[in-house]
């Protein structure tokens, strides 16, 4: 396969000339952030790239470009490479390490190209088992980095396999099923069910603070919010406390802190 697109992208991109960057890409590039945020237009492109930067995100390519075969499920857009004779027309991914002020992690990239011209390109946060020697502080940063990008299983991987979850307990918030009543959800498969069950009913959790270290060496405790407008006005300010041991987060426990109306 020619990659001279691809390859094209990220020379520019790397020397900072984003609008050389973007004419490798088609006027109506839809570009899946890894944040989540979808934006469509060479102008919008740039825009993100530009939030982006302001908020001090940078990455750095670990991976090389490769092709990936037309039925991979990233082929969005019905791309058939034996139609294109001059063999511009393909899917091709590389590895990225991202790196935020809050921390570093490991993404993806998949760029769908079609006669020479980038169509799509998807940026998505890889699921990363901590490092043995991560710091403990570093490791809490990094399982709210998984969970806000929605990336349950690799926020599992943060947690011990026989993790002991102490949910916060306010039904006008959140109703568990008769599976998940009990207030300890032991195992990090059953702690994605209860975040799974969560997310169906609307739960919403908003971090105010950052994690920080609480009593002792292993402790860490953060504040957040947590709404559920779908079934109430009320806003429960919480205290979450992280206990890490042997490079894993052994427990979570709640504590509720105040309870407010949203107007």
């Amino acid at each position: 396969m020619d990659l001279t697109a691809v390859r094209n992208f990220v020379k520019h991109r790397t020397a900072g000339k984003l609008d050389m960057a973007v004419q490798t890409m088609a006027p109506d590039i839809t570009w899946h952030a890894v944040s989540r945020e979808l934006v469509t237009g060479r102008e919008g492109v740039l825009a993100l790239w530009k939030k982006q930067e302001a908020e001090g995100m940078r990455n750095s390519q670990v991976a090389s470009w490769s092709v990936v075969p037309e039925y991979d499920q990233a082929n969005q857009d019905g791309l058939k490479y034996d139609d294109d004779a001059s063999l511009t027309t393909y899917i091709a991914r590389r590895m990225l390490m991202i790196t935020t002020p809050e921390g570093a992690f490991e993404a993806s990239q998949t760029a769908s190209v079609k006669n020479g011209v980038i169509i799509r390109v998807a940026v998505t946060r890889c699921a990363q088992r901590p490092e043995p020697d991560t710091n403990p502080r570093e490791l809490c940063n990094r399982f709210t980095l998984l969970r806000v990008e929605g990336d349950n299983e690799g926020a599992a991987m943060c947690l011990s396999p026989d993790v002991d979850w102490i949910r916060f307990q306010d039904a006008s918030l959140f109703a568990p099923s008769e599976a998940m009543s009990d207030p300890h959800t032991i195992g990090r498969e059953r702690v994605i069910q209860l975040w799974t069950e969560q997310v169906a009913q609307g739960l919403e959790r908003h971090p105010t603070t950052v994690w920080m270290p609480d009593s002792g060496t292993d402790l860490f405790s953060r504040e957040m919010l947590l709404k559920n407008p779908s079934r109430t006005n009320k806003v429960k300010r919480v205290k979450q406390y992280a206990t890490v041991k042997n490079g894993f987060i052994c427990k979570i426990d709640h504590a509720n802190l105040a309870d407010t109306v949203d107007d």
